[in-house]
């Protein structure tokens, strides 16, 4: 499975489908450039968005409740995996390019 950025990906609907986890932000950061939405969202301080370049499926990772209202978690974190579908391809496809850099 391939995946990619798509920060106008629209994302209501999506539900926690699994984590990422044990990863800090600035590795976040590192493998996919600084998140797509910030701290003005509600509960959530940092989301990526991403969608399958097959099926066109969104899902995000995300934030939830991790940091205070204005800052991403300190230190590693169990992130969020949102999307309509079961997530176990995109988690897995996070894990390696995390694991590339």
């Amino acid at each position: 499975m391939e995946f990619k950025p798509n920060k106008r990906g629209y994302t209501n609907g999506t539900h926690l489908q699994g984590y990422v986890r044990n990863v800090s932000f600035p590795e976040l950061c590192n493998a996919f450039g600084p998140p797509h939405r910030g701290p003005e969202m509600d509960k959530s301080t940092a989301e990526w968005v991403f969608e399958n370049v097959i099926t066109g499926e969104v899902f995000t990772l995300y934030d939830y409740e991790g940091g205070d209202s204005l800052h991403p978690p300190v230190g590693d974190y169990d992130w969020h995996v949102g999307g309509m579908v079961r997530a176990n391809e995109f988690v897995a496809w996070v894990n390696g390019v995390l694991w590339a850099n």
